[in-house]
């Protein structure tokens, strides 16, 4: 059995993470961790689901508002959060997301000291106008890398993204497209 990368191993994480969501309509893991010369270090992990003490959707549905169920936390705010609960900054560590965040969680990602997002799909309802915002968490030092098995494929500032997927420049149409980082 071939060792896994540090991004397959962390992915790999994410993955697992996503298996404790308790929203049946998405299944979404982050992973926080904290490199440095003494070694790695996993800060927070999270998924989605209903706030700690609160009905899980896969119990008794869904609340439903535009398209998106509000019951749930979304998993970036979720390892965010854990964080906090456990009295360890978040600053500096990078992100692993088995979903590209979106704007709400970059937004917090970014807050809390996040600079680097590694994610392997797509978030799947990003608007134009979500495009743009977080164009403005790019220029500011947010980096976004999209892995395909565990392997960086593109990266700030060459990741495009159209509003169903993520690739390479050369793979896509340039006119159906928005680069991340002007």
């Amino acid at each position: 059995m071939r060792r896994p990368s540090k991004h397959q191993y962390y992915m790999n994480l994410a993955r697992e993470a996503s298996t404790r969501a308790t929203c049946d309509r998405a299944h979404v893991g982050c992973v926080l961790v904290r490199f440095s010369k003494r070694g790695d270090s996993i800060v927070a992990t999270g998924y989605n689901g209903a706030p700690s003490g609160h009905p899980h959707c896969d119990e008794v549905g869904h609340d439903m508002e535009n398209g998106h169920c509000v019951r749930a936390v979304h998993a970036e705010r979720n390892a965010i959060y854990q964080c906090a609960r456990i009295g360890v900054s978040a600053d500096g560590a990078v992100a692993y997301c088995t979903v590209m965040p979106c704007v709400k969680c970059t937004e917090a990602l970014h807050s809390a000291g996040v600079r680097l997002v590694y994610f392997e799909q797509l978030y799947k309802s990003m608007s134009d106008d979500d495009v743009s915002r977080i164009r403005l968490y790019v220029k500011a030092g947010m980096d976004f890398c999209y892995l395909v098995d565990g392997e960086v494929v593109d990266a700030t500032p060459r990741v495009w993204i159209s509003l169903n997927r993520i690739r390479p420049r050369t793979e896509v149409e340039e006119s159906s497209l928005f680069l991340l980082n002007l």
